[in-house]
């Protein structure tokens, strides 16, 4: 099977594509790092539910899988879902305040 040539445009464009999905694991070990703070969004299946919401560190392999495959085949993957802080806070039972967030789903990249 003959290969197709490939030209440096092409080469860009997967670059691209790849750093884009690595910068998708930065702001998934963000989101994770965000739910250690406030379990509620994020973390345990138990606690949130695994059908409404993943878990951290499944949100975390998946951005993995997803940049080696971009790197690969040059195929775009869906955007790391975040915990967005409102400026709003919660008193816990401590007395302690907590941030409150809004949880953004990850979206298919067109």
């Amino acid at each position: 099977m003959a290969r197709k040539k490939v030209g440096i445009a092409d080469v860009a464009k997967r670059f691209g594509i790849t750093a884009r999905e690595a910068r998708d694991i930065a702001t998934a070990v963000g989101t994770a790092a965000q739910g250690l703070r406030n379990p509620n969004y994020l973390g345990t299946a138990s606690a949130v539910g695994k059908k409404t919401r993943p878990t951290a560190g499944s949100v975390i392999k998946k951005q993995v899988k997803e940049t080696v495959t971009a790197a690969k085949t040059g195929k775009k993957g869906t955007t790391s879902p975040k915990l967005k802080d409102t400026g709003k806070k919660s008193t816990l039972d401590s007395g302690r305040t907590m941030p409150k967030f809004k949880y953004e789903k990850g979206k298919k990249r067109k």
